[in-house]
């Protein structure tokens, strides 16, 4: 209760938008987790990473908001700070938020910026060791190959973001004599190609993930077709540690869940649904509203 004569600068929200996300270690890797069917019931560790998706209704408007921070130990002064590893994956993405941001403007196509953030991760990830350049000659042109052969959607296998309004997922993605949905891995999850227009409310959420099902099959490919490119030679068969990752001297990446003890909790790990649907983790911001004046 508030006091009549100390009331709130905003008036209290009681609705959700949505079921929230609160997911900690290994459970980011579930997109939507914490629903009936996977409820959140796993305590919180020092150090490891912590997700949490949630947003307000408010006078019958949604928010959509998410946050990524390193949990800490107050009683024993312990956690509270990235690590290398996961301080690698965090920036990448956030890298791609401020990239998309810069170039957000009424005329711009959701699709070139959803491209532009695959593109900003890459880049990240190629800096930190994750990929190597394949004989290209630059960074610049080793992640033009990359974009070229769908290696962006490997890392980031889900639309940038979304119209948010009325509903947290709102109408309006494809309509009558607007762009069609694309068939391109990554694009195809897009819930519109729309250009953006003055008005419009939109989520920016790029997004990083280390998913088992996806890497074992880029590590596999060798066909240069559009779902099945050659990613093997952009990529170390190993995963990011707090050791250095200028040089691929990890351990061999798990071809099943990564160990608890993993080095970005959540982070490496691949969760699939019983309907045999792939599931992702998140590991840095994503879901700001951005209004174009």
């Amino acid at each position: 209760m508030h006091s009549p004569r100390h009331r709130p600068i905003i008036p209290p929200i009681y609705r959700q938008a949505y079921t929230c996300i609160c997911a900690c270690g290994p459970n980011p890797a579930i997109l939507h987790y914490g629903h009936a069917g996977r409820p959140n019931s796993r305590q919180l560790g020092a150090g490891e990473l912590a997700l949490l998706d949630m947003g307000a209704e408010y006078h019958c408007y949604a928010a959509d908001i998410t946050c990524s921070f390193p949990v800490v130990d107050a009683a024993n002064g312990s956690g509270g700070r990235f690590t290398a590893a996961q301080r690698l994956v965090y920036e990448a993405v956030l890298d791609a938020q401020r990239a998309v941001y810069k170039a957000l403007r009424p005329g711009a196509s959701w699709a070139d910026l959803h491209e532009l953030a695959e593109a900003a991760i890459l880049r990240a990830l190629l800096a930190g060791g994750v990929l190597s350049r394949a004989g290209h000659g630059s960074d610049e042109a080793a992640v033009d190959s990359m974009m070229a052969a769908g290696l962006g959607a490997v890392f980031m296998p889900h639309g940038l973001g979304h119209l948010i309004g009325l509903d947290t997922h709102d109408v309006g993605g494809y309509l009558p004599g607007t762009p069609e949905r694309s068939t391109r891995p990554g694009l195809s999850k897009l819930r519109t190609s729309r250009e953006v227009e003055a008005g419009m409310v939109l989520t920016v959420e790029p997004g990083c993930y280390f998913i088992d099902l996806l890497l074992d099959h880029a590590l596999a490919s060798t066909e240069q077709a559009p779902q099945t490119p050659g990613y093997r030679t952009y990529l170390h068969t190993s995963r990011p540690t707090d050791r250095p990752t200028h040089a691929p001297t990890h351990p061999p990446y798990p071809r099943k869940h990564p160990p608890t003890n993993s080095p970005i909790p959540g982070a490496f790990s691949c969760a699939r649904e019983d309907r045999g649907a792939t599931r992702h983790g998140r590991c840095a911001p994503r879901g700001r509203r951005r209004r174009l004046r």
